[in-house]
């Protein structure tokens, strides 16, 4: 089998150490194409787009064409761009196009898979799969909403964004989703599979305990994390000893600081490398996810630290967010009142458990997604449902 994956996958490191790259998104690629990898080798074709934001925020104006290792034995061919807003997505979409276009004429058969944060690459993607007559399948993570700046120019940008996003998806043969509500919403009677994350087994979890009654949040500083909710919650419990640790960065920054300001058991340790975030989750009492689940993104997406939280070994609360599989039920703690109230009395109800309960859930959620949603198993599904869109082409 021979698959051409366009996206913006990079190693971690480089990853990391580029401002606009996104983690979770960069976790998702790589965990997949490690997967692809291990079963067809040199079958896999990487293309990736430097998820660079633009200059001067980035400091780099030009980014030039080069190969870069993924990881051992697998490299990505990063397309040229002249990095300035708006230009950047004519100049890596036309770069893409030529690209896909080159390796379909080396490989006869093949399908080409696009990664969906940027329409212009999967536009390209698929017009290039269309021309030469093979499947595309659209790895259709995260749906388009609106942007929230203001001004006719980004109106424009969101309208143009998300009819690319449709225009892709109409061509697709397949459709590669983390929540089958956005097949729903997008691509009704399009043939699907549902691949929401996945974890590595592999890495060993510190051996010293947790520490006691410290709940811990890992993500983006934004609105629709439900982070003020949770911190006048938590500013409701009164015990002295709980630990609210807020890792991350994002436009809230400030916002919650300040109203955060008044209680000393809430900490801001801000961003931090992807290694120093699993370590930091590791020797939490518990994780906490409260993200609302009335929120009209949740209809369409999965948060991707759900996966991160239980493959630590800790116990995860979180709300009932309509992506989430029943599956994961047993191994999550709900919050159905999303109020302040609610989530008080959430925490209270985990941080007050005996550490060696605590230990007992956090075992048994890392169980639950090391066996059966490790990226080995993830890519399998993938490859799988590849290799049947492939048999449904004339």
């Amino acid at each position: 089998m021979n698959v051409k994956f366009v996206g913006y996958a990079l190693s971690p490191d480089r990853s990391y150490a580029t401002v606009g790259s996104s983690a979770a998104a960069n976790r998702y690629q790589l965990g997949l194409l490690r997967g692809v990898y291990a079963r067809i080798g040199g079958g896999l074709s990487v293309t990736t787009r430097l998820p660079a934001a633009p200059w001067p925020k980035s400091k780099l104006l030009f980014v030039r064409r080069e190969k870069l290792e993924l990881f051992d034995g697998c490299v990505t061919c990063v397309l040229p761009m002249l990095n300035l807003p708006f230009v950047k997505q004519f100049w890596s979409a036309l770069a893409a196009y030529r690209d896909v276009m080159c390796w379909a004429r080396a490989n006869r058969g093949g399908v080409v898979v696009g990664y969906n944060l940027n329409s212009f690459l999967g536009v390209a993607a698929a017009l290039a799969a269309k021309r030469k007559g093979l499947p595309f399948v659209y790895l259709f993570t995260d749906p388009p909403y609106a942007n929230t700046r203001k001004g006719l120019l980004w109106r424009l940008a969101y309208h143009a964004n998300a009819s690319m996003v449709r225009y892709a998806i109409d061509r697709a043969a397949g459709i590669v989703t983390v929540n089958a509500g956005a097949v729903e919403a997008y691509a009704p009677g399009k043939p699907y599979c549902v691949i929401e994350g996945g974890v590595e087994p592999e890495e060993v979890r510190p051996e010293a305990p947790p520490e006691p009654k410290t709940a811990v949040y890992g993500g983006g500083l934004s609105a629709h994390n439900g982070l003020e909710r949770l911190i006048d919650g938590f500013m409701r419990t009164t015990d002295p000893e709980y630990r609210l640790i807020i890792y991350g960065r994002g436009v809230l920054e400030a916002v919650l600081k300040e109203q955060a300001k008044d209680d000393p058991r809430i900490l801001f340790p801000g961003y931090v490398s992807s290694g120093e975030m699993a370590a930091a989750q590791r020797r939490a009492a518990v994780l906490v996810n409260p993200r609302p689940s009335n929120l009209e993104i949740c209809r369409t997406t999965f948060p991707s630290k759900l996966m991160e939280y239980l493959a630590s070994g800790r116990p995860v609360i979180t709300t009932r967010l309509p992506g989430i599989l029943p599956e994961y039920g047993p191994y999550l703690s709900f919050v159905d009142d999303e109020s302040p109230e609610g989530y008080a009395e959430a925490l209270d109800r985990i941080l007050s458990l005996r550490p060696e309960t605590l230990a007992a859930m956090g075992e048994s959620g890392r169980n639950f997604v090391c066996s059966n949603k490790n990226w080995d198993v993830q890519a399998c599904v993938l490859l799988d449902f590849i290799a049947g869109i492939g048999e449904e082409q004339p």
